[in-house]
């Protein structure tokens, strides 16, 4: 008997049209801040999970419905969002950012998520209880597919049975084409091969 299959999605720049962070900046004025961080993120010089940790001190004296408004009304891959609709049983979005920042657009997806983890008190941000490892949430023993673009996507997509490099909304790096099985660059052609699984 074949196990059952599994489908997780990567949120930003997979699921969604642009990147969380650099969006909810760029409408709150953090924008050349963000651009700074995550130019050292890429050179190396700052950990992702560092990287991440500044992210969220620069945007913590935000309430958070005003960034939860900002991230409901992002734009969104329709194609990949109707393809988890109709198997929302099997898919799963996993993101590094924070649960009560996304938690309310996964909700509307409609799939099983896992989020970093915020404490926060009195609607506004007070600290991060977990940042998740993309890669712990891949099971064992079942055939599982991984679909992202970003570094911290990588080791997701090594562990997963079959890990795509979807390159639909940013150029995909090296190293993350280096742990994918395929690299797809368009939502269609991603959908087409995902029902063929």
């Amino acid at each position: 008997m074949l196990p059952k299959k599994r489908f997780f999605f990567d949120l930003d720049g997979t699921i969604t049209k642009e990147e969380v962070s650099p969006l909810i900046a760029r409408k709150l004025g953090f924008e050349r801040e963000l651009a700074l961080l995550t130019d050292l993120t890429m050179q190396g010089t700052i950990p992702l999970k560092d990287s991440f940790r500044l992210r969220v001190q620069l945007l913590r004296s935000v309430p958070i419905p005003t960034i939860r408004k900002i991230v409901l009304n992002m734009k969104l891959n329709k194609k990949i969002v109707d393809f988890i609709q109709k198997n929302k049983d099997i898919c799963a979005i996993i993101t590094n950012s924070l649960d009560v920042w996304v938690g309310p657009l996964c909700e509307k997806i409609g799939c099983k998520y896992y989020a970093s983890k915020a404490l926060m008190k009195n609607n506004k941000l007070i600290g991060i209880k977990e940042i998740i490892d993309k890669a712990d949430l891949i099971p064992k023993n079942i055939f599982s597919v991984a679909i992202g673009d970003g570094m911290n996507d990588a080791k997701m997509l090594k562990k997963a049975t079959i890990g795509i490099a979807y390159g639909g909304v940013h150029n995909v790096s090296k190293k993350v084409l280096k742990c994918a099985d395929i690299l797809i660059c368009e939502e269609r052609l991603l959908c087409q091969f995902l029902n063929q699984l």
